[in-house]
């Protein structure tokens, strides 16, 4: 959760380039937050339930995140990966996700 004294220091914004690749706001809010000072906790906090049918489900119960993944979402790497994006106008964190857990993690806006 974001509290309203860092919520007022934050500029929400997505960065478009000339390629049509993005960097979507979800991602350019961790940078802000890094700028901000606001500490980021990442793990899984509450319990669900992912059902793929009405009878089938996932559960999913709270716990700590693994060393590995605590690593690579490290604010400090994260912040370091989003200002080279910015630089070289690529999505560089989506594209270690892709590599690390395989998923298509944030879709890219093409045109």
């Amino acid at each position: 959760m974001i509290g309203r004294e860092t919520l007022r220091r934050i500029t929400f914004r997505c960065y478009e380039f000339h390629t049509w690749h993005a960097i979507p706001p979800t991602t350019v809010l961790e940078l802000f937050l890094a700028r901000c000072g606001a500490r980021v906790s990442k793990c899984i906090f509450v319990s669900a339930r992912h059902y793929t049918n009405s009878q089938h489900y996932k559960s999913i119960e709270p716990r700590p995140m693994g060393w590995f993944r605590a690593m690579t979402n490290s604010l400090l790497l994260r912040y370091l990966l989003i200002r080279m994006s910015i630089l070289c106008k690529y999505n560089i964190p989506l594209k270690f996700h892709n590599m690390l857990y395989g998923g298509p993690g944030e879709e890219w806006h093409k045109g």
